[in-house]
């Protein structure tokens, strides 16, 4: 790849081409300032080739209040407790317990023929998509999900 000289900033060709596609998809190139980039570049990778299973699975780690947690924790603040917490039992627990409230949303939206993110795209038909499921969700989980797309 040749170096393309864009905003004075030097980038690799397949790098712009890129984030064309993933403008073209219905992302935003805004950084949220609710989820750390760096956490979801390492939760969802692989960006519109990822599955949908892992961006659901970074959702619901995110807005999730697991229940060794009192009633009155909103998501986030149960999202920056995991955050700090060291590597133990605690930490595997809230992982497991959102996996738990993941797992039947993953499946249906596989059922629906949705397996990558790509597939559900553009961000507002995934969006529509987790509005219509007849499913519990954690509170601010649309939200949620549409800030992560947002990055």
């Amino acid at each position: 790849c040749r170096p393309v000289e864009n905003n004075n900033i030097h980038r690799e060709t397949g790098e712009v081409e890129r984030i064309e596609e993933v403008k073209l998809a219905g992302l935003a190139f805004t950084t949220s300032l609710e989820f750390p980039g760096d956490t979801l570049l390492r939760d969802v990778p692989d960006m519109l080739d990822d599955t949908l299973f892992r961006l659901i699975r970074a959702v619901t780690i995110r807005c999730f209040v697991p229940s060794y947690m009192s009633g009155e924790t909103t998501g986030q603040e149960a999202y920056q407790t995991f955050m700090a917490l060291p590597r133990g039992r605690e930490k595997a627990r809230h992982e497991s317990e959102s996996g738990d409230v993941a797992a039947p949303i993953i499946s249906q939206l596989n059922q629906m023929g949705f397996v990558y993110i790509r597939d559900a795209m553009p961000r507002t038909n995934i969006i529509s998509l987790l509005e219509s499921l007849a499913l519990p969700k954690p509170d601010g989980f649309v939200l949620c999900c549409n800030d992560i797309l947002t990055f």
